[in-house]
């Protein structure tokens, strides 16, 4: 019986693949659950950018059922009421072209 050298069988067939594979899933650009958007709207002189998430509704009622109004326990951390949160699976975020003031106090 012939004896196999283990670290030239795994250097030789099994590393290779290896590599591809992570080549291989590094390009692919799957969908994700929740539907990306974003919305642009220029107010006076000053436009506004909004990149967000919003989770698909899948037949689902989802305001006053599955995402309860009001303040409610979320169970984030040692709040013990918290707002719903905008976006899903990936923060929102809001992008001003201008320097802006909300009731005189820079944002």
């Amino acid at each position: 019986m012939k004896k196999i050298n283990h670290f030239v069988f795994f250097g030789t067939l099994i590393l290779p693949m290896f590599f591809v594979t992570i080549d291989a899933n590094a390009q692919l650009n799957i969908p994700q659950g929740s539907q990306k958007a974003s919305v642009s709207q220029t107010v006076g002189i000053s436009k506004i950018y909004i990149n967000y998430s919003r989770p698909s509704v899948n037949n689902r009622e989802i305001w006053g059922k599955l995402v309860p109004y009001g303040m409610n326990n979320l169970g984030f951390g040692t709040a013990t009421e918290s707002p719903w949160r905008a976006g899903a699976n990936e923060n929102t975020f809001i992008k001003f072209a201008d320097d802006v003031k909300i009731e005189g106090q820079p944002l």
